[in-house]
């Protein structure tokens, strides 16, 4: 074999591709800490204007910025199994059957968050209806042996 085809220096990458990517990232992750309002705003805002500073004037970036650092995560409203704890608790607390609707409304209380009309209540209602195909018929049963079960006619 050439010696030429594992020589270090040629598998190094030519420009700044990474270091404008790390902080590309650097600076998407502050954009989000400024969103959810997390430290200091005004330091936050001085690194994120110091990182435009570096990618413009020293790396000479071209790009849009500000399309490429947009925050696309959506911020999770339950942990993990979360929403089917939930629902099993009112469930149980229930004394006759519930719809859908109902269900979502009481697991969003518990939660502390707004039922609005719209696209993510809808959304939030089509999840609980998930959880409650998913549940085991034993796992509904209420402290009485009674069984509280959700119409999923309604909604």
């Amino acid at each position: 074999m050439p010696r030429k085809a594992h020589n270090v220096s040629r598998q190094r990458t030519r420009g700044n591709a990474i270091t404008i990517n790390g902080l590309l990232t650097w600076r998407a992750r502050l954009l989000r800490r400024l969103r959810k309002r997390e430290g200091d705003t005004a330091s936050i805002e001085a690194d994120i204007q110091a990182i435009d500073r570096v990618l413009v004037n020293v790396i000479g970036f071209t790009g849009d910025i500000e399309t490429l650092t947009r925050d696309f995560r959506r911020e999770a409203l339950f942990k993990r199994g979360e929403l089917q704890r939930l629902v099993m608790a009112v469930l149980r607390d229930a004394n006759e059957p519930l719809t859908t609707r109902q269900i979502t409304e009481r697991v969003m209380d518990r939660k502390g968050a707004s039922m609005t009309p719209g696209r993510d209540s809808k959304q939030r209602i089509h999840r609980v209806r998930a959880v409650c195909k998913r549940l085991d018929a034993q796992a509904m049963l209420n402290d009485d042996g009674l069984q509280s079960w959700a119409m999923d006619n309604a909604t």
